[in-house]
């Protein structure tokens, strides 16, 4: 049976876990408000772009372009770019995308393609060593104004492993924010980019500077670069939402712990002071 010093421990050893969880889901609580935002307006941003670049096709008009075409001919090797984090403590926010990621893998080497895995996040790379699973680059610790500079060098790299053919496609992996709490693994492709869809009502007439060709040419780049900034700030969000809940949770469970060993602690010390007073009646018993 625990001693009485013993309880008293792990009481206050809780009760210290309890105000660091606390202070954790306060932090997360604070930052997410702020990741939020971003992620909100960043698909503003898209889908403001998609506009545009739907509203400058005109109707009927065919769109060539290198990075909308679907190749014929097949190199047989894909990209994918893996959003996950370098903290832990986010419940499964990890686990769910990497093992969505982990069977897209698998079933893609079942048809015989090839996949080069480019991680961004301490989590995704260490899942990866730990499964074998070869990694061309992996960055780490980085933060928002770092991604933005990783993303001005990495986005021509893989344009032009894409233009020259030596992939098929280029994927990004990520967690969308649907919600506090709630995120959802995203598996989209980067390239070749998606072509909009035109209706008639997007049938108008513009002026273009310079050409109509140079101005869809920006709006697509454009589109395809504000879809991974987009990808970033949606796991950057989706993190911070997983681990306040995690946290929260955490806190739960350490008020469950020290209610139930508080109690437990209560028994322990109400049966030592019923077997000292037995002793003391027994002694006093003893010397009549």
């Amino acid at each position: 049976m625990a001693t009485l010093k013993s309880i008293r421990k792990r009481i206050n050893a809780t009760k210290n876990t309890k105000k660091l969880t606390r202070a954790m889901r306060m932090i997360a609580a604070v930052k997410l408000r702020r990741a939020q935002m971003k992620a909100i307006e960043a698909r503003v941003f898209s889908n403001e772009i998609m506009r545009l670049l739907t509203e400058t096709i005109k109707r009927g008009t065919a769109v060539k372009n290198p990075l909308l075409e679907e190749r014929s001919e097949r190199s047989g090797s894909t990209d994918i770019i893996i959003f996950t984090s370098d903290r832990g403590m986010c419940g499964t926010f990890n686990e769910n995308l990497l093992s969505h990621v982990s069977h897209f893998i698998e079933d893609k080497k079942e048809k015989g393609i090839g996949i080069n895995c480019y991680v961004i996040g301490r989590k995704g790379r260490d899942y990866f060593k730990k499964t074998g699973t070869k990694i061309e680059k992996a960055y780490v610790h980085i933060t928002e104004p770092e991604f933005k500079k990783i993303a001005e060098t990495e986005m021509p790299f893989f344009k032009e492993r894409f233009l020259n053919g030596l992939v098929d496609e280029v994927l990004i992996a990520f967690n969308k924010f649907k919600g506090v709490g709630s995120s959802e693994p995203k598996l989209e492709r980067l390239f070749p980019a998606s072509p909009p869809v035109v209706v008639e009502e997007y049938a108008v007439n513009y002026i273009y500077e310079p050409t109509k060709e140079n101005v869809i040419d920006w709006l697509i780049s454009q589109s395809i670069a504000s879809h991974f900034n987009q990808a970033y700030l949606e796991s950057a969000a989706g993190e911070i939402s997983a681990r306040m809940v995690a946290m929260d949770k955490a806190t739960r469970n350490a008020e469950d712990l020290i209610t139930g060993l508080t109690t437990q602690f209560n028994k322990a010390r109400q049966s030592s002071i019923t077997k000292e007073l037995i002793d003391i009646v027994g002694g006093a018993e003893a010397l009549k």
